[in-house]
């Protein structure tokens, strides 16, 4: 997995989708990147390419196996065996939490990878 922040100058200023930026709101696409070893960039110009995002820069789950060839569930609350099991079969799991903790006000993507880590696209840490 290629861990890279939302927030390099390599790509945080590139528009997401129609709206915003890469380094500002592009944590769900950097975490799908780290998924297929591609660069925040790359996943946007493909979600770009397939109509991959409404109101703007929200991403379109049912397009991203279409952009870049994952498949993605999304479950609403938490459980825990859900989780275990998705990072025991893919490796990884995308968890959307509190941003809080980065300054935000509502939820940020991150990678969990299992034994209680995670991979955060807001510093690439």
């Amino acid at each position: 997995m290629n861990i890279v922040g939302q927030r390099d100058p390599k790509w945080a200023n590139i528009t997401l989708g129609t709206s915003g930026t890469i380094g500002q709101y592009g944590c769900t696409i950097t975490s799908l990147g780290y998924l297929v070893g591609l660069t925040p960039d790359k996943v946007n110009e493909r979600m770009n390419a397939v109509g991959g995002y409404a109101q703007g820069n929200l991403v379109i789950w049912t397009k991203v196996q279409e952009a870049i060839g994952v498949t993605c569930y999304r479950y609403y609350g938490w459980d825990n065996q859900k989780v275990l099991d998705a990072i025991a079969t893919n490796g990884a799991v995308l968890g959307e939490v509190d941003a809080s903790a980065i300054g935000g006000t509502g939820k940020h993507w991150v990678v969990m990878t299992g034994n209680k880590m995670c991979q955060d696209p807001w510093t690439g840490k």
